[in-house]
């Protein structure tokens, strides 16, 4: 049954096994309040799974990324679920491999 829980979040669900299970607005903060802004934050790499359950959260973060002005790159695996980069896969490798020359080209090499 929803219910209000915080200013973070809308709603609380319960599933099958009566947990409750927060439900999150993606714009943050409480209803009709100004979003936070993102200006002047550092670059940032998103990396998803085209069959992430976070798929919308990470393009719609990216989105709102680079409508402030930042530096955003966005990679998105076909077929590859939440967690991939842990599993040993061709993939994965070319995703880590992304990500270690995205850290280079931010940080400079280690």
């Amino acid at each position: 049954m929803p219910a209000r829980r915080s200013a973070r979040c809308i709603r609380t669900v319960s599933d099958s096994s009566r947990s409750r299970v927060p439900v999150v607005r993606i714009v943050g903060g409480k209803p009709g309040a100004k979003s936070p802004k993102l200006t002047g934050l550092p670059p940032a790499l998103f990396t998803v799974g085209h069959a992430d359950h976070l798929l919308d959260d990470s393009l719609f973060m990216a989105a709102r990324w680079k409508a402030w002005g930042n530096e955003v790159e966005l990679a998105v695996y076909p077929d590859c679920i939440h967690g991939f980069l842990r599993f040993p896969m061709a993939l994965a490798e070319r995703a880590r491999q992304r990500i270690h020359g995205f850290m280079d080209r931010c940080l400079g090499p280690a």
